[in-house]
């Protein structure tokens, strides 16, 4: 039925660690990648978002999230209900980057997941075992990617979760400096860009700002050592 006769496929959210699981098990995964190889549609929301990448960062290990949550949550104090952290799954592979869902959102832990996603990256750019650079795409709660023939489209269907802006998406990478950089896509442009012109667009960005920032903290120590009665080349 899947292969054959569905012209969409929808994914709801949940608990993705146990929905990639599943599939695995089932050989669910091979029969939507079969399927979309035909050209049926994929899309979902929340971990119907993230399960078309590479991997997703999760929210699965939460109680909320567990078999009987309600018979578990009763038997947890407040503390030990915030005693979760988020996980970095695999998935299904079809958009080469690691997904956020509801970057602009915090964890039922308190912890924003913008941050976590950082550290992920972070974590994934000294792993040895990764053969290339991971390279991040963040989501707002009302925003929506849009992938067709290798191409993205932002757009955006609301504003942001804290009312900051429309609600958009983030290209998210390890900088020279080693540090992880969260740059916001302009939504609703109409253009589509692969997932690698998104990623240069955004990595020439962050050139640009730092490149004259490293000219004036050089003049600027440049000017303390010549007052100090001493200089040197920049």
């Amino acid at each position: 039925i899947i292969v054959e006769w569905a012209d969409l496929i929808v994914v709801s959210g949940g608990n993705s660690l146990f929905a990639m699981l599943r599939w695995r098990t089932t050989g669910l995964d091979q029969l939507i990648k079969e399927a979309a190889l035909k050209g049926t549609v994929l899309c979902g929301g929340s971990a119907g978002c993230g399960c078309w990448f590479d991997s997703m960062q999760t929210d699965s290990l939460k109680p909320e999230a567990c078999k009987l949550s309600e018979k578990v949550l009763a038997e947890l104090s407040p503390e030990q209900r915030l005693d979760w952290s988020f996980v970095r799954i695999s998935c299904m592979g079809f958009i080469n980057a690691f997904c956020v869902p509801h970057i602009d959102t915090v964890g039922t832990n308190n912890v924003a997941r913008v941050d976590i996603a950082k550290k992920m990256l972070l974590e994934a750019h000294f792993d040895p075992s990764y053969e290339a650079p991971v390279f991040g795409l963040g989501v707002d709660e009302k925003a929506v990617v849009a992938y067709e023939e290798g191409k993205i489209t932002i757009i955006s269907a609301g504003d942001r979760h804290d009312g900051l802006g429309p609600a958009t998406c983030y290209i998210l990478f390890v900088d020279g400096r080693n540090e992880v950089m969260v740059i916001p896509i302009t939504p609703n442009t109409g253009e589509a860009l692969t997932m690698e012109e998104m990623i240069e667009r955004a990595m020439r960005s962050v050139e640009a700002v730092q490149s004259p920032m490293d000219l004036i903290v050089s003049q600027e120590v440049t000017d303390a050592c010549t007052i100090r009665g001493s200089s040197f080349n920049t």
